[in-house]
């Protein structure tokens, strides 16, 4: 056996080459169950569409009947597209583990070999691929039926999709934790603290819509400097850096929260104090 001197270095140590393993598995697991379930595939494009339909003909229409106000409705087409990045993200994150919890599984998922940081990383992983599945197919139409074209944004986009991707994970996150901790007694609140938040991050009005006690709550959101830093590049043609700092200052800030209640929650549930001692 050779000497580990003598290994390439582009090999992976055993340990990293098990983990990859290991959050690979848990993602392939929950591709088969999507791909095995049309009602589970058909769920994952449903609402994006009907949402981007919704706003897309109302954008057409204030388009049509306002024509004295040079104001770019199709803006509202573009926030609905960046919205759906947080909630279905956000759900995305939740929802292997509500499986789990569905399923009476989350027991033997923690007896396995899957260490909590890897469990993460694959919810993360996951939430990922079905955005992409969700997304892909809205701006497709959002381009052929009402000539919206979200590249149009230029380079910012690219930021802006990371910082909403990262807001969907620590979302889903702190409600898993919850879940984690108390169980279904706790379900209902995944389908609702995204909306919850939605008229707080100025989806599709300004911030100077919200009376003025409220917008230290909308500032400490990230994706309120999201959709004001796109507002910005729609009405004003130029970038703030000053939103996109903060966006991504505050996500990091959240996330690392986010991520530490988790681990906190799976182990104090591991040890029977959470769901398990519910399910028993």
């Amino acid at each position: 056996m050779p000497s580990p001197a003598t290994l390439p270095e582009h090999t992976p140590t055993p340990a990293l080459s098990a983990s990859l393993q290991r959050i690979g598995g848990m993602v392939l697991r929950y591709l088969y169950l999507l791909k095995n379930s049309w009602p589970r595939f058909i769920e994952a494009l449903f609402w994006p569409f009907l949402n981007l339909i919704m706003w897309g003909l109302l954008s057409k229409f204030l388009s049509e009947t306002t024509q004295s106000i040079a104001l770019p409705f199709s803006f509202l087409i573009g926030a609905a597209i960046l919205w759906e990045i947080v909630l279905r993200g956000s759900m995305a994150t939740m929802m292997p583990l509500l499986e789990e919890v569905w399923s009476r599984t989350l027991g033997n998922l923690f007896i396995s070999p899957l260490r909590p940081y890897e469990f993460v990383l694959g919810l993360m992983t996951i939430s990922i691929i079905r955005l992409v599945t969700a997304l892909i197919p809205c701006v497709i139409i959002a381009w052929m039926f009402f000539d919206y074209r979200v590249w149009d944004l230029g380079a910012p986009l690219i930021f802006f999709v990371a910082n909403l991707i990262i807001t969907g994970w620590w979302m889903g996150l702190m409600v898993s934790c919850l879940l984690v901790r108390y169980g279904q007694a706790v379900e209902w609140i995944m389908w609702m603290v995204v909306f919850i938040i939605q008229p707080f991050v100025c989806v599709f009005y300004p911030l100077e819509t919200l009376p003025a006690f409220l917008h230290p709550i909308s500032l400490a959101l990230p994706p309120t400097h999201v959709f004001e830093g796109m507002r910005d590049i729609l009405l004003n043609q130029q970038v703030n850096a000053t939103h996109m700092l903060a966006a991504f200052g505050l996500n990091i800030v959240y996330l690392a929260a986010a991520i530490a209640f988790f681990l906190r929650s799976l182990y104090v549930t591991r040890r029977g104090q959470g769901l398990f001692s519910y399910a028993e």
